[in-house]
């Protein structure tokens, strides 16, 4: 029985990898860096600004980078958008009473403008940032976290993401999981290789093929 269906934020509520791209780039050539889009998203997506500088062996920059990278990303925020069928699929779950976590390894400042800025609030009393944990993803630490203030057991929930690391986590945690596969996402992640290595219980297209899931309970 799904009781909670808890979100990742960027790449799955939010358009957003194309434009985390673009700052990232810019960002690794502000260093003196220069690589493809692939490479990019490999060597940055889902890393600390620390991991980040120490796989280009500028470890001691790593501060430097998050300032650069914070400045650009401040800018980048008002032109995002949401996929499609996000708020029609967040308003389906609600009138199910299924509850909504929001769950991200972005920092809270970054969170909460998105939230802010597409009025996600309303939808849940549970929004877990990086800085909300000890242990970012894939740790099971903010799935856990998130149970437990909706008072249900993590079996009972289903996480849906668009990384590897959404995928381990919910695993991790006894979670059901919807590892979500965009078109839009496509050129940033190997779909195949992480359902090969992770087997997700669903792969989702699009997030509204997620209500016959909780709407059946299958």
């Amino acid at each position: 029985m799904i009781k909670a269906v808890l979100f990742d934020i960027d790449g799955t509520i939010v358009n957003s990898l194309g434009n985390y791209l673009q700052v990232y780039k810019k960002t690794i050539n502000h260093f003196g860096f220069n690589f493809s889009d692939s490479e990019v998203a490999d060597r940055c997506f889902n890393k600390s600004e620390e991991d980040i500088t120490k796989g280009l062996g500028i470890p001691e920059k790593a501060e430097e980078f998050r300032y650069y990278y914070f400045d650009l990303t401040k800018k980048t925020i008002p032109s995002l958008k949401l996929f499609p069928d996000v708020i029609s699929t967040l308003d389906f779950l609600i009138s199910k009473k299924i509850q909504i976590g929001l769950i991200t390894f972005a920092y809270n400042w970054y969170m909460y403008k998105i939230v802010n800025q597409f009025n996600l609030a309303k939808y849940t009393k549970v929004i877990i940032g990086f800085n909300d944990v000890k242990n970012a993803k894939p740790n099971p630490e903010a799935v856990n976290k998130a149970c437990k203030i909706l008072q249900i057991k993590e079996e009972d929930s289903l996480v849906i993401g668009d990384s590897k690391n959404d995928m381990l986590m919910g695993k991790n945690a006894g979670s059901k999981t919807a590892y979500y596969i965009p078109e839009e996402n496509s050129k940033f992640y190997n779909f195949e290789a992480v359902v090969n290595e992770i087997n997700p219980d669903y792969q989702i297209k699009k997030l509204s093929e997620i209500l016959g899931l909780v709407d059946l309970n299958k």
